[in-house]
């Protein structure tokens, strides 16, 4: 009887039946300490690679919505920037809705009738808009909550900058500055949702650690324009003020312009935009802006809307923090602008003598998903 040899030519006999040929078995593939059967191998290799196809199509139609709070902002579109690239590299078409003609509330009900899988919006004050973040999530829609949260609603997500301590740093920068005491404004700014959030921390501070420095008036804007009428308005009311206090300094430029005449007026403010950081190398110590990073907000609210959209927790727990940085004319340059896709630095500092600490984030860079 002959063998057919495995990888040979070797011939049977013309007159055997196929059944009757013997064949080897497979020899054996040593796989660390284990041997392993040639085609057990194989089946495991082909499994491992369709489990890797599988992750990367799962997400191939799938519906994901943001809805932002104002039009034209350019801190939350460079968010939505990364979200949209990000998306659109895994096959998810990222729907971007602003408050142009409808509300928030309407958009998010809307959304629901549409059968999105994942909603993320960055939300304005409203009980209407809590209200149907709370119809959404009962309806099966997975939320997720940018810069700033809701009374009685827990979302599965809420990423943001950490609007707290930046907050914070505002507070102890005019506090070290005006040497314990002195009289403070504050412009807020209700078109982020961050705005309650670094109030609340810049007033708590400033009692807690600086309880000589006194808030002595306090208004809303929502365009410079606005914010420079508040503040000719402080001036001339108060004409001990010293410091200002943005809770987005996309006002600072036109603030400035009313504060030329008045060097001993210091300015500090949230978020880093452009303007703000041409200011520190103008006003020198006489400013403070705290650099936030919006893309990589982006990168950190796709990282978990792509976990959601699979169905599976979202990998970096409930509350996702990015880092801030404290900017002065010394360390201006290591911030340019949004727009130069920096990320957070990954020695971040307060660069000043504080009790705040900066430490880094543990939560891993999102990386190229």
């Amino acid at each position: 009887m002959f063998l057919l040899e495995r990888g040979t030519d070797a011939a049977r006999s013309p007159t055997q039946p196929t059944s009757m040929v013997k064949m080897r078995k497979p020899a054996p593939v040593r796989c660390g300490r284990l041997l392993l059967p040639g085609w057990l191998l194989l089946v495991a290799l082909i499994a491992v690679a369709a489990g890797c196809r599988r992750t990367g199509a799962s997400l191939a139609g799938k519906g994901f919505a943001v809805i932002l709070p104002a039009a034209n902002d350019g801190y939350f579109e460079q968010i939505v920037a990364e979200m949209t690239a990000r998306g659109e590299r895994q096959g998810v078409t990222v729907a971007v809705y602003r408050p142009e003609e409808e509300s928030q509330a309407s958009r998010i009900r809307d959304q629901v009738a549409r059968r999105v899988g994942v909603l993320a919006v960055a939300p304005l004050p409203d009980p209407d808009v809590a209200q149907a973040l709370r119809e959404a999530s009962d309806a099966g829609v997975r939320i997720i909550l940018i810069e700033g949260g809701l009374p009685n609603f827990t979302p599965p997500v809420q990423a943001g900058a950490h609007n707290e301590l930046s907050g914070q740093l505002c507070a102890d920068y005019l506090g070290q500055q005006l040497g314990g005491g002195g009289e403070v404004a504050i412009v807020e700014d209700p078109t982020t949702p961050a705005n309650e959030a670094r109030v609340s921390a810049f007033r708590a501070w400033l009692a807690e650690r600086y309880p000589a420095v006194k808030i002595v008036a306090s208004a809303s804007a929502t365009r410079p324009a606005e914010a420079a009428t508040h503040v000719e308005r402080w001036l001339a009311g108060h004409p001990r003020l010293r410091g200002i206090f943005l809770v987005r300094d996309r006002h600072a430029g036109a603030v400035a312009r009313v504060l030329a005449d008045r060097p001993q007026v210091l300015l500090v403010g949230c978020e880093g935009a452009s303007q703000a950081v041409r200011l520190l190398s103008e006003r020198g110590r006489r400013a403070m802006f705290v650099a936030h990073y919006p893309r990589e907000i982006g990168r950190m609210v796709w990282r978990a809307a792509r976990h959601l959209l699979r169905g599976e927790p979202p990998p970096d727990g409930a509350i996702v923090r990015v880092e801030v940085q404290p900017l002065v004319a010394e360390n201006r340059t290591s911030f340019q602008s949004w727009q130069s896709d920096a990320e957070p630095p990954l020695t971040p500092g307060v660069p000043w003598k504080s009790e705040l600490r900066i430490e880094r984030s543990t939560t891993p860079r999102a990386g190229g998903g």
